[in-house]
């Protein structure tokens, strides 16, 4: 027995709800491709999140400099590299500290690591000119921009003083930003000294900080 359905009206499928879905796939896959070409990973932490921290890829990076820049840089003295031009720019100062008659840097051997706040590369310039004599006022200058161990009680405050000494000669109306070289074997706890460090001024802030993690082999 047949039935009788009518007469069969063909009807055009709805294309707004079709566009709508393509539009949002191409925005999903311009995301997700968005995401995955972005050069530096993220580091997972305890730290606020309004901290960046950067882990970028390349090893020995070289950061440029500019006056707006702070730089700080954590040496670790199981690198060979690091061990052998801090032991010699320490014996050029100490041989003029004691011909100046003051007092002996710190051994190298009370910390594996030491938070420089002047570039060695500068250092060794400042050092290069003191060959033909050593001026104390200068040696002076050169003691107060030694790396300072990380075992140093003091260390907060002495970080402190020599930002405050930096940021000094820097134009008010500037933004200053903190770049920090870290080794991978830093300890974490120097992440917060940093940050403690920054809350402690008003010349810098959180969102400028840019930690950067150097691959580099010891021995």
């Amino acid at each position: 027995m047949s039935r009788y359905y009518g007469d069969i009206q063909t009807r055009e499928p709805e294309k707004t709800p079709l566009i709508d879905m393509v539009f949002l796939l191409l925005v999903f896959f311009f995301v997700n491709l968005a995401v995955r070409s972005q050069p530096t990973a993220t580091l997972s932490s305890n730290l606020p999140a309004d901290v960046q921290v950067e882990l970028p890829k390349a090893p020995g990076l070289d950061l440029p400099r500019d006056s707006t820049m702070v730089l700080f840089e954590l040496l670790d003295l199981h690198i060979a590299s690091n061990l052998n031009r801090l032991t010699a720019i320490r014996e050029q100062i100490q041989t003029c500290l004691v011909r100046c008659k003051q007092p002996p840097l710190p051994d190298l051997a009370v910390s594996r690591f030491w938070m420089a706040t002047t570039p060695l590369d500068s250092l060794e310039t400042a050092l290069n000119a003191l060959r033909s004599g050593c001026v104390c006022g200068k040696v002076r200058r050169l003691v107060a921009s030694f790396p300072i161990p990380l075992s140093d009680r003091r260390l907060r405050a002495k970080l402190s003083q020599r930002l405050s000494i930096r940021l000094a000669t820097l134009p008010q109306n500037v933004g200053v930003k903190l770049h920090v070289r870290l080794p991978k074997s830093a300890p974490v706890t120097v992440l917060q000294t940093l940050y403690d460090l920054v809350n402690s001024t008003d010349r810098l802030n959180p969102k400028y900080i840019f930690v950067r993690a150097l691959e580099e082999k010891t021995g």
